[in-house]
């Protein structure tokens, strides 16, 4: 569990992580240095990950799909291991329900889903079947705001 600074730096880096320290400390009435400090244990304890994440658009991936695949359970974690590997991928998450598995993808093309849904998915061994969800217009996104 985290302070309530430790709150309010994360909220403030979720909406700008390009904030300074000294922009961060103003809004929190902090110092700068509390605010370096806080930031650099977050980032350590696993707690808090600052990285680049372009628009998928802006980078010619115009499509965007979750694909959502059964998998035997006995195949679970090679599958996960093939998948997580793969460029395209940008969140996998193992689920209950009706699905094992369930990809967020983002693609260049049509040509380039089908090549990977052809290609790749076709040869992952227990892979019972898959449904592929296109995303016709993102509302909200974590890479965003």
């Amino acid at each position: 569990m985290h302070d309530l600074l430790s709150t309010q730096l994360i909220s403030l880096l979720e909406k700008d992580a390009s904030q300074t320290s000294e922009e961060l400390a103003r809004q929190l009435n902090a110092s700068s240095s509390t605010i370096r400090r806080r930031k650099k244990e977050l980032i350590q304890q696993g707690t808090l990950h600052i990285v680049a994440i372009p628009e998928p658009k802006s980078i010619g991936l115009n499509m965007i799909a979750i694909i959502a695949f059964q998998v035997q359970h006995e195949h679970l974690s090679s599958v996960l291991d093939v998948l997580k590997s793969r460029e395209e991928v940008k969140c996998l998450y193992a689920n209950t329900g009706r699905y094992d598995v369930m990809a967020l993808m983002w693609f260049s093309s049509t040509e380039q889903l089908y090549k990977f849904m052809e290609e790749d998915v076709s040869k992952l061994e227990g892979v019972g079947g898959t449904e592929t969800f296109v995303c016709m217009h993102c509302v909200k996104a974590f890479w965003s705001s």
